[in-house]
């Protein structure tokens, strides 16, 4: 499995890219919506994506963004801030691609998973998909895939995901006592 970040890091995120990022998974979300294609095909990975949470933006990255960002702009700035754009192009392109949000529902970072390879994008830093927090669930599965904790998160299950090149303790800062972290292996 391969993962891949775009730069910088969460903590430098300023207004504008953070208004961005959020423009961004609408623009992703408008796009998957209407493409019953991709659609089939999370499901066949084993996500019902209907019944993601609403505030995930379930979207698809068909490489329109690229289009829409000037070449050398403020706005392309921006966009490799965020990390949606690197010198290879949209860091997204051809992925299906979550919204990762905070408890008050602002997007932080964008996910992905690519259909070509199924390898893995995140922008910026990676953040798991849900917090673990004192007043969030009592139990939560932990794994290295997006896809697995999606289908988790699909059916109910709070989960998230960490790259097996993370330990749960690099990701989460402090887990509340109270929390049982159940971790599934990489297949």
């Amino acid at each position: 499995m391969s993962v891949r970040v775009g730069t910088g890091t969460v903590a430098m995120r300023t207004k504008a890219e953070r208004d961005f990022i959020t423009r961004v998974a609408d623009w992703y979300a408008a796009a998957f919506a209407k493409n019953i294609d991709v659609q089939s095909r999370l499901e066949h990975m084993g996500v019902d994506w209907r019944k993601l949470p609403r505030e995930m933006r379930i979207g698809y990255a068909d490489s329109s963004l690229m289009g829409r960002i000037p070449g050398g702009s403020p706005l392309a700035q921006t966009a490799e801030l965020a990390g949606v754009v690197s010198d290879a192009g949209e860091v997204f392109a051809d992925h299906v691609v979550v919204s990762v949000v905070d408890p008050g529902g602002r997007v932080k970072g964008l996910a992905g998973i690519s259909l070509k390879d199924g390898s893995e994008s995140f922008a910026l830093d990676h953040m798991p998909l849900i917090p673990i927090t004192h007043t969030g669930p009592a139990r939560v599965v932990v794994t290295p895939r997006l896809v697995h904790a999606l289908a988790f998160i699909a059916r109910g299950i709070p989960a998230t995901n960490i790259p097996m090149t993370k330990s749960i303790a690099d990701v989460y800062d402090g887990i509340p006592a109270r929390v049982e972290i159940v971790v599934v292996g990489p297949d």
